[in-house]
């Protein structure tokens, strides 16, 4: 499976009781509409770096779960998503089955991975920015304490604002790797596109499924 991200508290967030309550008919009433703040951080940002960042909430979410442990899907999610933003020989892996995702753990991890779709999906036709905002919410919400989260996208934020500025001629810009999302590693440009490949280089081809290639004629 992917690499725990050193930049999640884990031990703690699993740790805090599930007190939030769950419709699985209707979740968006309760997870609350996105921050009007975040979406105009992002919408200065690239369409990978976007998608980074509703990646890295999903992260949240999933490994805020320690029931989850035994179940490799949401991992291998993660695994295939950060693969398809780094590359583009990668495609977006298949949407989940909703109706194997129910209740009040796994309906939160299949909407936080369905809202990284959503995202990637909305950059055909404008800025994905409200998208990847409501990703942040769905973290929020499920977390018993949210100020580790809020913490660490104040960090994350003006990594992403230096690094991958929007740029009109070339929206989705430059692949981001995924140490942009740990503030505690000390980032310079030059050194992006070793860390995209060596994550590249480490994928779990075999045994994950959900990483596909993009056919090519020959």
């Amino acid at each position: 499976m992917i690499e725990n991200p050193s930049y999640i508290p884990i031990s703690l967030i699993q740790n805090q009781p599930i007190k939030y309550t769950w419709n699985d008919w209707d979740p968006y009433a309760a997870v609350g509409e996105p921050s009007e703040e975040t979406a105009f951080q992002l919408s200065q940002l690239s369409n990978r770096a976007i998608i980074s960042f509703s990646i890295g909430c999903a992260e949240w979410v999933i490994y805020r779960f320690k029931e989850l442990k035994s179940d490799t899907r949401p991992y291998d999610y993660l695994e295939a998503l950060w693969a398809f933003e780094m590359s583009k020989e990668i495609m977006l892996p298949p949407e989940s089955n909703e109706d194997e995702w129910q209740g009040r753990i796994l309906a939160p991890v299949d909407l936080a991975i369905v809202t990284v779709f959503n995202t990637v999906n909305q950059t055909e036709y404008e800025i994905p920015d409200l998208d990847a905002a409501f990703a942040e919410r769905i973290a929020i919400y499920v977390l018993g304490d949210s100020e580790p989260f809020l913490k660490w996208k104040s960090a994350v934020m003006p990594r992403l604002e230096s690094l991958f500025p929007r740029d009109g001629k070339d929206p989705w810009g430059l692949p981001v790797p995924r140490e942009v999302l740990d503030p505690t590693v000390e980032l310079r440009p030059e050194i992006l596109m070793n860390l995209v490949n060596r994550f590249l280089k480490s994928l779990h081809y075999d045994s994950n499924k959900f990483i596909r290639f993009i056919e090519t004629s020959q």
